[in-house]
């Protein structure tokens, strides 16, 4: 239901401001909920919400996930990078269970918190990671020598 708004999304706007505000609401929503198994139970509209906002947030974040490795990586090596990456989306969805599984036996507010500090972490390393850009026409990889005043032509 969100998948055709969030990829306008990350169309129109820049993909590395998505991709943060993607993983701190990810973060608050995730984040409360392990608040609230932590000091009492969780209510349903909570739960509910936390669900929504983190589906929602999780498919804004992934054509703008694709759009920026598409921006940052050089051609010869996109096609490793997106297998990279879709290798690190299936490893992840197959450890995950067994993970939380061994963390909700450490406490129940556990594994909600440990997925916040994720979400958190994600977005540090999309903030000094990636430089803004909306498309892969805003950065030119590389600019000829041949062009005029270009820095590797000796230009300004």
């Amino acid at each position: 239901m969100t998948r055709l708004p969030a990829g306008y999304l990350s169309d129109r706007y820049d993909q590395r401001t998505l991709m943060l505000l993607c993983d701190l609401l990810r973060m608050c929503a995730v984040g409360a909920v392990a608040l609230y198994v932590l000091l009492r139970p969780v209510p349903i509209a909570l739960a509910l919400a936390a669900v929504i906002i983190s589906d929602t947030a999780l498919e804004v974040f992934r054509p703008s996930q694709n759009k920026v490795i598409r921006r940052i990586v050089p051609p010869e090596q996109l096609g490793a990078a997106l297998s990279l990456n879709q290798a690190r989306a299936y490893g992840a969805d197959i450890a995950a269970p067994a993970a939380a599984g061994l963390l909700l036996s450490l406490s129940p507010s556990v594994p909600f918190t440990v997925d916040a500090l994720t979400f958190g972490a994600s977005a540090l390393c999309v903030a000094a990671a990636v430089r803004s850009g909306r498309t892969t026409a805003d950065t030119p990889r590389s600019v000829p020598a041949s062009v005029p005043n270009s820095p590797q032509a000796g230009g300004t």
